[in-house]
């Protein structure tokens, strides 16, 4: 299945669940580019980082290849959304002073990712890519973890991520790491379709169901007041675009 199809059926669900980033991240990126004026989003999904950056007041334009996603993401608000991709975005040259990828690079062709970053980049322009990774320092945290790895042959997404910063770390000039505490309160039905929006777990788990009932199980043994922490670490690169 090609990666742009991975997440289709799932928008709605996505765009409910997902967790947003932290402001310290929102402003950390706007200061790696001397004048952010124009930011594209990369692998924009259902908006959830181009109404973040948005929110600054800086114009963001939003690409993503899938349909589906984009659906939500224009139903959440009017940003300019289009259809694309990171290694042909339609963008005219030279029109971006900032490009973000939010829990998306690791999707990418790199080699045409870089090349198209290249071309819609100013001359002073910054690309960042970072991602929402989960940590394991409390009984809830590390009993997600294992039971993603019990019931899903396909997960990896953070030594997906991992791996990704260090082949940017590989190609980028003077890459920029930085790592931003974000833990987001949830209660059981935004864990449950959290769960079921992760493309490891629609295409990874054979038995969904058995594997809710194993979810609800964790919680019901950790959580206060119905409620949980999903404990994420913010995971950020950032470079000059043209050197």
């Amino acid at each position: 299945m090609r990666s742009t199809e991975r997440f289709t059926g799932l928008a709605n669900i996505y765009g409910q669940a997902r967790p947003t980033y932290p402001q310290e991240l929102v402003r950390w990126c706007l200061e790696q580019a001397p004048a952010p004026g124009v930011i594209v989003d990369l692998g924009c999904g259902t908006g959830i980082s181009t109404r973040l950056f948005a929110s600054t007041g800086h114009p963001v334009i939003g690409i993503d290849p899938n349909a589906d996603m984009l659906a939500t993401a224009r139903a959440e608000g009017a940003q300019d959304y289009r259809v694309g991709s990171s290694e042909h975005t339609g963008l005219p040259d030279a029109c971006a002073d900032l490009i973000i990828a939010a829990q998306a690079f690791h999707w990418f062709d790199l080699d045409g990712t870089f090349a198209e970053v290249e071309r819609i980049g100013t001359p002073r322009s910054a690309c960042v890519a970072f991602w929402n990774v989960r940590l394991e320092d409390t009984p809830f945290m590390q009993g997600y973890e294992t039971l993603l790895r019990t019931w899903s042959t396909q997960y990896e997404v953070n030594e997906r991520a991992g791996r990704t910063i260090n082949a940017i770390r590989e190609r980028a000039t003077q890459a920029v790491l930085r790592e931003f505490l974000n833990p987001v309160p949830m209660d059981r039905e935004r864990v449950r379709n959290l769960a079921l929006s992760s493309s490891y777990v629609k295409h990874g788990v054979a038995d969904i169901p058995a594997f809710l009932q194993a979810l609800d199980a964790l919680l019901d043994a950790t959580s206060t007041h119905g409620k949980v922490q999903m404990r994420y670490a913010t995971r950020a690169i950032a470079w000059r675009v043209h050197g």
